[in-house]
């Protein structure tokens, strides 16, 4: 399955638990169970923390395209 988007839900009713919205090519779900929304939540925590900001990917970009480039 190829990855898609990853919608974390969190509501302001305790009554209502996290879930997770998560697409693939051809399809969605609705994740629900605890254990999985907090391993969704940690993981897509992580990918922030590490993201490079704009200028900082512009970067990065222009630095991988030089080098495909070559001589």
């Amino acid at each position: 399955m190829i990855g898609g988007g990853l919608l974390i839900l969190s509501f302001a009713s305790r009554w209502l638990p996290d879930m997770a919205w998560q697409e693939a090519v051809t399809t969605g779900s609705l994740i629900d169970k605890p254990h999985v929304v907090r391993e969704l939540t940690a993981s897509f925590e992580e990918a922030l923390e590490r993201a490079l900001d704009l200028d900082e990917s512009l970067e990065m970009i222009s630095q991988v395209r030089e080098e495909m480039e070559g001589p």
